[in-house]
């Protein structure tokens, strides 16, 4: 049986709630990485973990590099 990383919080949740529940903790936990990202690099590790949108992809992108800036 496979289980999934998040489990949901109710078990009557059917597949459309179910699949929004498991991205909105994936995107929490992708914010939290790049927030406590210190380097690229280890960003990069978090980057492949997971497989997200490109307007995404160019948020994140963007934070970094003002985040560079700002040093």
């Amino acid at each position: 049986m496979f289980q999934p990383y998040y489990s949901p919080p109710k078990i009557d949740l059917d597949y459309k709630e179910y699949r929004s529940f498991i991205n909105a903790s994936i995107y929490k936990e992708i914010f939290v990485a790049t927030v406590r990202c210190r380097t690229i690099f280890r960003f990069v590790i978090q980057f492949k973990r997971f497989k997200y949108t490109k307007e995404f992809n160019l948020t994140i992108v963007k934070s970094i590099k003002i985040r560079m800036q700002k040093k």
